[in-house]
């Protein structure tokens, strides 16, 4: 949140003010604009385009209510068993093709298998895993971000990834913004170093 008041309320109204196509029709008496004056006219004009600034924008909303959502929306948390008796292998579930045969055991074991959780006291499903910093077992589990501070799994996986693609056009959106101040300093430190040169070389002659 303060990378993103810095980058629109400082950065990007400081870009502003030197892009010509907002201040063409500010003209001078020699008939050039401020902006044509300000020698950074040419570097880099895409991170102050109307198109990108809206991007940028939509991208910075859509980060927060990513954020929030990923924060607040249970992952997919396997309720534990408050027994302190083993439970039984779960039965694999009546299907329309063997919906006569007698339910089996799931299986035990094995990457496609349910595996059994000491602490939670289940058998939980396969890609679930128990998550150490929650303590529970989560479903299709990921990982858990310490940025969202929540599990990343089977019920906020889209949420997730909606946060991680605005982060990553806001980092390009700001990197290249911040890109250009860097050029424009260096463009106006070297103008200005010519500027004294051209008049110490006047004084001379």
């Amino acid at each position: 949140i303060l990378g993103m008041l810095i980058h629109f309320g400082i950065i990007l109204p400081h870009l502003i003010q030197y892009d010509p196509r907002y201040y063409d029709e500010n003209r001078s008496d020699d008939g050039s604009s401020a902006a044509e004056n300000a020698t950074s006219s040419v570097i880099q004009h895409w991170t102050t385009h109307k198109f990108t600034i809206f991007i940028s924008i939509i991208a910075s909303i859509l980060s927060l209510i990513s954020l929030w959502k990923c924060a607040i929306i249970d992952p997919g948390i396997i309720p534990p068993n408050p027994s302190p008796v083993r439970p039984p292998v779960p039965m694999q579930p009546p299907t329309a093709t063997n919906s006569t045969e007698p339910p089996r055991p799931v299986l035990i074991g094995g990457p496609l298998g349910y595996r059994y959780c000491t602490t939670c006291n289940i058998h939980r499903p396969p890609r679930s895993k128990h998550c150490n910093s929650c303590n529970v077992c989560v479903s299709k589990f990921d990982h858990h971000c310490p940025w969202v501070g929540n599990c990343i799994g089977e019920r906020n996986h889209r949420w997730f990834f909606v946060f991680l693609v605005s982060v990553a056009i806001l980092t390009i959106v700001v990197t290249g913004s911040c890109w250009r101040v860097v050029a424009e300093c260096l463009v106006e430190m070297n103008l200005e170093e010519f500027g004294e040169d051209a008049d110490e070389d006047d004084k001379h002659e």
